[in-house]
């Protein structure tokens, strides 16, 4: 049929293996390495070894396919993107491509003999979807077992074969109610009016980058517009299918002929790409709804597809920590944010700081002027070259990053097909890596002072408008619910059969002897190394009335019983990775100055934080009990007054100690080399003493929680608590799939009644009783009716299992899918491993949890569920605005009346 055209970038793809030296002679570090009389190991191996292995093809109809094989992955994504976005809306309909989005999971058609949609197919044979409207773009995404392949495939292809005919107003008028929950949600009560400042400042008018969705542009929006607009910006321009993990590229050639041929042929006539944005200089002034004075400096940028864009982004990450710097030093300003205006062909970047008054406005501009040119010095100064530490590690890092995406199925498959759209003739791995190795530093600090000058700069302060905010209105009539899953609701009943490949992760385990436990898995396919160092203390061992402490000593992430410091280098730097983590337990050293504690005040007496600290305190207090060590003040300005370096430092130094840490690797190293580096960096480390964990039993008061904000909210916080569990026990598999059931429950508030962008449910284990923390943000005008459909929800669970017999059967197979193909990637390795080294389990813990989620029957988890969702262990908490709050909780008593 002559359906398969070649594709100039097979080749360029299947040769995708490259070997960089990466070697420079670090005679400072070594000096700082030393450690006693142990003598320092050899460096590990630099060679950097890459592979991005794949294959290319394309269909005469318009569909470009990449399959990029991983067979360890054990499953299978899969991204369809259509060259179609936000910068495609109408004007006057701006937010048409997110609706219509949306929508594309909506669609219904007829499958043997039963009415089905794209969105229950999805949910009976995948491990999860989604979709992303960006403004040149639209992408499907979806995770599964690799047999699955072929049915998506055809599920992909049905959303264009059935289209708008499988659509109707009634679906329209429920998932339109849903998008605009979601810009409520986004947006805030300022609406589009921040977001329309922003692009307006930085685009002419007319340009398809300007266009900004917002809650009056989506409610005007019916049937026939999205008719129009999937009959005509869906079908132009050539559609990209990424598939990644073990897939065989025949089967989805196969299946490219099989059904993509159903398809008319798409309108491949070139569209003119959006001009990039010219420099716009100036200050200007506008009022919208914030609470604080802000400055966002902006400069155009080189289309995203240039490597001038790709360098200049090794060197605007400096901007944002420099401007925070002399915003802190001189009082004037804090709370630094960088990131990109637009899209693909007219990027923007934008930095932005918080100003303690408008009058500052001259000297966050000069601060921003300075710190623009101590980024391109931070880069190169003249007699340096690619040698020196600073570039290199900066060089190593965007390599690093590079390569963390690769290694994961979903990101990889946003990179390829970003590639395809926007570089199809030179995009790839493998190209990305060697231009950067490749890069002198000169060339990026010469393009900094080129892009990122004050004579390109746009400065526009943003002034609190003083106005009152409207308020969240009703006007959702009903519509349509959506397809339920398809399931045969006699599995319940019976147990899973569960597959014989073990689920062990095959580490290597040790202790020093100062007693620091140490965990390795040396068996990473990409060339990165993943480090942690896990400490047995967190927030409950601060010490009392010096509440804080724990969270100030810098961990990346801080738990109540846990801190965990992390790291991630590539494959020839862990020896960088080891001697960083092993920093914190050597000489944990905590600075906190006075003009520190100023800071930290100011931020805690804003408004904001005080409302929600109280209300987060009296969640804690309702559900572990007065005084339990879960239930007592994080920092506050009264603990802050008791806190000081020395304080600090002293806490570290008891609780940061290799007693009472375990150190794990995952990656690609050689791990008897490893060994030796963690023995010269922390053999002689003082051992210290492990922390008790905490154990005090929680004593929950039933009832319901309310926390006021005064700041206008168009939406309102429900969620409903329960502790229950100690640490990692018995239930924690029922417990996964309780997550799944609960979500599927959840989903109706959403897909029937559109209260919310979405609800869901998460279990956090704790070692004196373990978090649920079950809703989310729903409609402010609909607060009644969201916390009464809540409380219901969970009666309902409670009292009949009928009604979740098919979210169960959804639900056990898609934790057990789960479990037996999340961590197959050293950054899926190393969070399991976490887990594992948080609540000492053993290293085959996963098969216990497998076979535990396969044998479970609905009979036996509905005694759970009883359990674990007693009523009389509720909390249920609500913040929001005072009288929307009040409203809610109205709704949740009228829900307990027989």
């Amino acid at each position: 049929m002559g359906d398969f055209a070649a594709d100039s970038l097979s080749n360029d793809l299947r040769s995708g293996f490259v070997a960089v030296m990466l070697v420079y002679r670090l005679a400072g570090l070594v000096l700082l390495l030393g450690c006693g009389a142990v003598r320092k190991p050899p460096e590990p191996s630099r060679r950097l070894d890459l592979h991005a292995d794949g294959e290319m093809f394309e269909t005469d109809r318009g569909y470009r396919f990449a399959v990029l094989q991983e067979p360890a992955a054990k499953l299978v994504a899969l991204d369809v993107r259509y060259p179609v976005g936000a910068a495609d809306d109408p004007p006057g309909k701006e937010g048409l491509a997110h609706l219509v989005e949306h929508l594309m999971f909506d669609i219904e058609f007829t499958r043997g003999e039963t009415r089905t949609s794209i969105g229950a197919e999805l949910g009976r044979i995948s491990i999860g979807y989604n979709a992303e409207t960006r403004l040149d773009s639209t992408t499907y995404t979806v995770l599964a077992e690799p047999k699955a392949l072929d049915e998506l495939l055809e599920l992909e292809v049905d959303r264009l074969a059935v289209g708008c005919a499988g659509l109707s107003p009634e679906i329209v008028a429920r998932e339109r109610e849903v998008v605009i929950n979601e810009l409520r949600q986004n947006q805030g009560v300022s609406g589009a009016d921040l977001q329309r400042q922003l692009t307006e400042a930085v685009y002419p008018a007319g340009h398809r980058y300007r266009r900004v969705d917002s809650i009056d542009t989506v409610a005007k929006l019916e049937l026939p517009d999205v008719c129009d607009f999937i009959k005509t910006a869906y079908r132009r321009g050539k559609a990209m299918v990424v598939a990644s993990g073990m897939v065989d590229a025949h089967a989805v050639r196969l299946a490219a002929t099989r059904y993509f041929m159903r398809l008319g042929k798409r309108d491949l006539t070139p569209s003119p790409p959006p001009p990039v944005a010219e420099a716009r200089p100036g200050t200007q002034r506008v009022k919208v709804d914030i609470d604080e004075p802000t400055l966002v400096v902006t400069w155009p940028l080189p289309r995203m597809a240039t490597i001038q864009y790709r360098l200049l982004r090794l060197g605007w990450s400096a901007i944002g920590p420099r401007l925070a710097g002399m915003g802190f030093e001189f009082g004037w300003g804090h709370s630094p944010s960088t990131w990109i205006i637009g899209g693909a062909y007219a990027p923007v970047l934008a930095v932005s700081v918080t100003l303690a008054s408008a009058d500052h406005l001259d000297d966050a501009i000069d601060a921003a002027e300075k710190a623009a040119a101590y980024a391109a010095r931070a880069v190169y100064r003249p007699g340096d070259g690619p040698e020196s530490i600073a570039w290199r590690k900066r060089m190593e890092g965007g390599v690093e990053s590079l390569l963390a995406n690769w290694e994961l199925l979903g990101s990889r498959n946003a990179m390829f097909a970003d590639y395809m759209q926007f570089d199809p003739d030179h995009g790839s791995l493998v190209a990305r890596v060697a231009e950067l190795v490749g890069t002198h530093p000169s060339t990026v600090h010469d393009l900094i002072e080129q892009w990122l000058t004050p004579a390109r700069a746009h400065y526009l302060l943003l002034e609190p408008s003083g106005k009152p905010s409207a308020h969240a209105q009703l006007g959702y009539a009903g519509g349509a619910a959506e397809h339920p899953t398809p399931v045969d609701g006699a599995l319940a009943d019976k147990p899973l059969d569960v597959p014989v490949d073990g689920l062990a992760i095959a580490t290597e385990r040790y202790k020093l002897g100062n007693g620091l436990s140490v965990i390795l898995w040396p068996h990473g396919d990409a060339p990165l190394v993943h480090g942690r160092l896990v400490i047995d203390s967190g927030l409950a061992h601060d010490p009392i009335g010096k509440e804080g402490a724990a969270s100030l000593v810098g961990a990346d992430g801080v738990d109540v019983d846990t801190l965990v410091f992390s790291e991630r280098d590539l494959a020839i730097r862990p020896d960088e990775t080891i001697f960083s983590l092993a920093s914190n337990l050597r000489s944990p050293q905590v600075t906190l100055s006075d003009e520190d504690s100023k800071f930290l005040v100011g931020r805690l007496r804003q408004g904001r934080a005080k409302e929600r600290a109280s209300y987060n305190l009296a969640i804690a207090t309702a559900l572990y009990g007065a005084g339990h060590p879960y239930a007592r003040p994080t920092l506050s300005e009264n603990s802050l007054a008791n806190l000081s370096t020395d304080v600090v430092t002293t806490w570290a130094r008891t609780h940061l100690v290799p007693k009472n840490a375990t150190l794990i690797l995952a990656g690609k190293f050689d791990a008897e080399l490893i060994k030796k580096h963690i023995a010269y960096d922390l053999d002689q480390v003082s051992a210290g003493s492990d922390s008790p964990d905490r154990s005090e039993p929680a004593h929950t008061t039933r009832g319901f929680v309310a926390g006021a904000t005064e700041k206008p909210s168009l939406t309102v916080e429900l969620a409903a608590h329960f502790v229950s569990g100690t640490g990692i026990d018995r239930d924690y598999p029922k417990r996964l799939v309780l997550e799944q059931v609960l979500g599927s429950q959840l989903a109706r508030l959403r897909s029937t009644d559109a209260l919310t962008y979405g609800f869901g449910a998460s279990y956090s284990p704790r070692r004196a009783g373990g978090l649920w923390t079950i809703g989310g943000e729903a409609n402010a005008a609909r607060a009644f009716e969201a916390a009464k459909a809540l409380m219901v929800t969970l009666a309902e669970m409670r009292r009949d299992p009928e009604t979740y017999r098919a979210a169960f059967v959804l639900g056990r197979q898609q934790a057990l899918e789960a479990v037996l193909v999340g961590a197959t990637s050293s950054a899926a390795i190393v969070d399991r491993l976490e887990l594992i080294a948080r609540f000492h389990l053993t290293d085959d813990y996963y098969d216990t949890v497998a076979d535990e989620i396969a044998a479970l029957t609905l009979a036996d988890f509905h005694k759970f569920v009883v359990r674990e969702l007693a009523d009389k262990a509720l909390v249920l908490g609500a913040f929001g605005n005072r009288e929307v709050v009040d409203a809610a909780l109205a709704g949740a008593h009228v829900a307990e009346k027989p």
